[in-house]
């Protein structure tokens, strides 16, 4: 027999915490925003291929920080018989969307900064500076906003947190090199700078798009380990053993779980406090939200602690459980 063991932490606190990373993603994208005209502008004034790489930064981040808000709220949308898990994948596509587009900024700096090597340009240093202190205030306003620790579970959130960290570091470079440039005259910085956040800038796109694709795999959710999953819930009284499981992620901040679990030959309300039990351990213990248990009172004939599952596989014979 198949239950859903379900836990409601609140829907009022959920949409609390949905207004207050919305609010923060808003306040972060605008400053982000001002950052980016201030930046390119000033790079195009000044000369200086750092600062237009930092503002073009920006700019990316001020897309991936509104596709981050969309994400928040369309995740808010109710569950129905089309989306039985609603809409928080959503969160997961936007971090990947965001992956991508750094990739193409991260390339394309590293493009032009090798340009840039080859034929360097007159740089006003002093602007450069004035403005990549400017652009680096700006950034550290929106981490700012981006910081709080209640929030760290959210990958999209996450996501946009690790792109305004990097404008942080991207602005502070870019503050030093002017000051560098200003002072010794060497103007292959400027390019050697924009080399840096280019790399920076894939670093941050590779680990979100592995990510992604770890949940969108359905990969066991980090930090989880399986073989201890079954060991503590082995160890629950009335369970003789565990086997077929299955543990995936919805979203960064949603983990479901399935396994048939073999109790013998027990009574209806023996079962059910058995059920009751490993649910409350599964989400006290490892984070599962939902656990689909099975309670057999013999083991399958392959039991297996990870089932196989074969492409394509069809219709097969139920198990017959009492």
């Amino acid at each position: 027999m198949a239950t859903l063991a379900h836990h409601d932490h609140g829907h009022d606190g959920g949409n609390d915490a949905d207004r207050d990373r919305g609010r923060r993603l808003l306040w972060a994208a605008a400053a982000s925003f001002v950052v980016c005209v201030i930046e390119i502008g000033g790079g195009l004034w000044s000369g200086s291929l750092a600062l237009i790489s930092d503002g073009v930064h920006n700019f990316a981040d001020v897309l991936a920080l509104t596709i981050s808000l969309l994400a928040v709220v369309v995740a808010s949308r109710p569950t129905s018989e089309v989306r039985t898990f609603g809409w928080h994948r959503a969160e997961i596509l936007a971090a990947g969307i965001s992956g991508i587009g750094l990739l193409g900024v991260g390339f394309g700096i590293l493009w032009t900064a090798y340009q840039r090597l080859l034929a360097p340009v007159d740089i006003r240093a002093m602007d450069m500076l004035i403005l990549g202190g400017v652009g680096l205030a700006g950034n550290i306003a929106g981490m700012v906003w981006l910081s709080p620790h209640e929030h760290a579970h959210d990958l999209n959130f996450r996501a946009a947190y690790l792109h305004v960290l990097g404008d942080v570091l991207n602005s502070a470079a870019v503050a030093v090199g002017g000051a560098l440039i200003w002072w010794t005259g060497l103007r292959i910085i400027d390019p050697i700078l924009s080399i840096l956040i280019g790399f920076a800038i894939l670093g941050t796109a590779w680990g979100l798009l592995r990510e992604t694709a770890h949940v969108l795999l359905e990969g066991t959710p980090r930090g989880v380990h399986l073989k201890d999953v079954a060991a503590e819930m082995a160890q629950a009284p009335g369970v003789e053993s565990v086997h077929s499981l299955r543990a995936w992620s919805i979203c960064s901040h949603i983990s479901v779980l399935s396994a048939h679990v073999v109790v013998g030959a027990q009574s209806d309300a023996e079962r059910q406090r058995i059920r009751d039990y490993l649910a409350v351990l599964l989400l006290d213990r490892f984070g599962f939200a939902e656990a689909t248990l099975e309670l057999e009172c013999w083991a399958c004939e392959n039991p297996l602690l990870v089932a196989p599952l074969e492409h394509g596989e069809g219709p097969h014979e139920e198990h017959v459980h009492e």
